[in-house]
């Protein structure tokens, strides 16, 4: 019986494409290419389910932030952990095939047309409040 219940609710809930099913957090993340700070001391705590945007100008740590959640780039400080396991710190770094993160690039994601909060809103039209 459980089963079938839990086959009705599911129908029943909205999905995004693409969610988070991890919490994933951030402390004091810093990535350094020699003496260029590309981050520093970032910190946040994403729950799962929640959808985050990344906003800001080019050069600013994005890209850089989700390389290091991804596992493609090395914290130089901080940590990081994936439902409170730490994947990247001081003493530990977890191989981004072990981490079950992908990462996907906006360039061909984006409409050049539109200004950025519509593009943000666009894909956020699906999900209820």
């Amino acid at each position: 019986m459980p089963a079938i219940a839990d086959k009705e609710a599911s129908r029943r809930c909205v999905r995004t494409a693409d969610t988070i099913a991890a919490r994933l957090r951030f402390e004091g993340a810093a990535r350094r290419y020699g003496s260029f700070e590309a981050l520093t001391g970032f910190s946040l705590d994403i729950a799962p389910g929640e959808v985050v945007c990344l906003l800001g100008p080019s050069g600013n740590g994005k890209t850089t932030l989700l390389r290091i959640a991804s596992g493609i780039e090395k914290p130089t400080g901080g940590r990081v952990a994936i439902n409170g396991l730490e994947v990247a710190g001081p003493n530990r770094f977890v191989p981004p095939e072990r981490r079950n993160v992908r990462l996907m690039f906006q360039d061909f994601a984006l409409f050049p047309h539109l200004t950025i909060r519509a593009n943000v809103a666009f894909g956020l039209r699906s999900l209820g409040r």
